[in-house]
């Protein structure tokens, strides 16, 4: 098939009940790319270490495949939190003071000890709040470690 019409792509989605994956490769390199239809957990930093236990897991599931073994390593280091929500979370300096903290505290799980910078994308305030999380460079397996999840 001819893909040149599709910007970026083809692209690569897996769709579930709780969560949309997707081989994400907006910026240039690629990315796994995780959106919860379903919240969990009572609070916004709860939400947000499931989401990323979820993450590291189908990424660790992914790197383990046979026909990508060896030719797949995602890096754990980064990541950038979208807010759907433009009622609670708009794209404004208040709608990122507001969910900064709770990004800092899973922060401070995810990467524990480490320096880690919490930036707005600085996007059309059309678009979505979007904020990138950003320590060194970390593997995934020590994030999943970090966060307890099943890998």
């Amino acid at each position: 098939a001819d893909y040149r019409h599709v910007p970026e792509g083809p692209g690569i989605m897996l769709i579930t009940h709780e969560i949309n994956f997707a081989m994400d490769y907006s910026e240039g390199d690629f990315g796994l790319l995780a959106q919860r239809k379903l919240g969990q957990g009572t609070t916004q930093q709860e939400r947000i270490l499931d989401l990323v236990r979820a993450t590291v897991t189908f990424g660790a599931l992914l790197e383990s495949d046979p026909r990508v073994a060896g030719q797949l390593s995602l890096e754990g280091g980064a990541f950038q939190f979208l807010s759907n929500d433009r009622l609670a979370l708009p794209n404004t300096a208040e709608g990122f003071a507001a969910i900064r903290p709770d990004l800092e505290a899973a922060a401070a799980v995810i990467y524990p000890g480490q320096a880690v910078s919490i930036t707005r994308l600085d996007n059309d305030p059309r678009d979505r709040l979007t904020v990138v999380v950003q320590a060194g460079t970390v593997d995934m397996r020590t994030v999943a470690e970090a966060v307890g999840a099943l890998v």
